[in-house]
């Protein structure tokens, strides 16, 4: 007799075939379940590490382009402090030039004038670009 016709022939032993196959249905339910919902909630915690990352890189990039703004506005004073500088240094090149052809000559010729008014024009900018920095840093 084969196993076909055994099971065909006994009852009991269909029942507890079949018994044992609902057992396996419901256990691979059950395992199904927990597979699925340990999926949702392995994606949920991807998702929000996700987030926290992007959240992460993307302030970061905010401070990084802030610095540099700050970098480019601290390199537009250095460069306005450095004209500003030479313009002083120029004025007072020419104040020192007017006076000594002033005192070769014996007299002055009108360039030590100028070369005063210059000074002063080159002063009072640089004084408004400390005044501008000043107020700056008080912010």
């Amino acid at each position: 007799m084969d196993y076909y016709q055994t099971i065909q022939s006994n009852p009991d032993l269909q029942v507890m075939l079949a018994a044992i196959a609902a057992f396996q249905a419901i256990v691979l339910a059950v395992i199904g379940y927990w597979n699925t919902r340990e999926n949702k909630r392995r994606d949920f915690v991807q998702e929000q590490r996700d987030t926290e990352q992007h959240e992460y890189w993307q302030r970061r990039e905010e401070i990084e382009t802030e610095e540099r703004c700050k970098d480019d506005e601290r390199s537009e004073l250095r460069r306005r402090e450095s004209m500003l500088s030479f313009q002083l240094s120029m004025a007072s090149l020419r104040m020192g030039i007017a006076i000594a052809v002033a005192v070769e000559s014996g007299k002055g010729n009108g360039a030590i004038t100028l070369a005063v008014e210059e000074a002063k024009r080159a002063e009072e900018a640089y004084q408004d670009f400390l005044q501008f920095i000043a107020a700056n840093a008080l912010k």
